[in-house]
C-alpha cells in the first residue's frame, strides 16, 4: 500500500506518494454565512529543477498529514480534500480566502440537500446501490461540509 505525506510551505500544498511528489496546488477558502469550502485556487506544473528545490526544502515545510492507503483523498480515514485542506488551514498555509455570498451559499445547501436525496433514494434500494449511495453523500459533502445528515448517512453505510 502507498504511503502518502503532505506537506504546506508558502502557501503551497504538496503531496507525496512513497516519496514522489505527484501533487501541488494552492488552496482557496471561501466562507461565509455559516459556510467554509475549500477548492483549489491554482494546480501547480512543476519542471523538474523545482521538484527538486521542493525536495531539498521538506525540513522546511509543515508536515500535514501522513499515511497508508490505497488514495491519497480518502475519505474513511478523513483524508478527503476538505480534510487534508482544513489541515492546511490549521496550519496557516491558505493560499486565499474569499467571501461567500448568500446565493453561493443557498445554491451550495440546495446542491447538498440534491446530492442527500438522491443517496437517501440509492441507500433504500439496497447493497448493490450502495456504492452509488456512498458516492452521492460524499458529492454532497463538498457543497456544504457541514451537513450532519449526509454525515450520518456515510457513517452508517461504514
Amino acid at each position: 500500500m502507498p504511503e502518502w505525506t503532505v506537506y504546506a510551505h508558502n502557501k503551497t500544498f504538496y503531496a507525496f506518494e512513497d516519496g514522489k511528489l505527484i501533487d501541488a496546488c494552492r488552496i482557496r477558502k471561501k466562507k461565509g454565512h455559516g459556510l467554509v469550502r475549500y477548492d483549489r485556487a491554482e494546480n501547480l506544473m512543476l519542471r523538474e529543477e523545482e521538484v527538486e528545490r521542493v525536495l531539498n526544502s521538506l525540513g522546511e515545510m509543515k508536515q500535514i498529514a501522513c499515511f497508508s492507503g490505497p488514495y491519497l483523498f480518502d475519505r474513511s480515514q478523513g483524508m478527503h480534500f476538505d480534510g487534508l485542506a482544513q489541515k492546511v488551514d490549521e496550519a496557516g498555509e491558505i493560499f486565499v480566502t474569499e467571501r461567500l455570498s448568500i446565493e453561493e451559499v443557498e445554491a451550495s445547501r440546495a446542491a447538498a440537500q440534491n446530492a442527500l436525496a438522491e443517496a437517501q433514494s440509492y441507500a433504500s434500494l439496497g447493497g448493490t446501490f450502495r456504492q452509488n449511495a456512498r458516492h452521492c453523500a460524499q458529492e454532497g459533502l463538498k457543497y456544504d461540509p457541514q451537513n450532519q445528515e449526509l454525515k450520518k448517512l456515510l457513517e452508517r453505510m461504514e
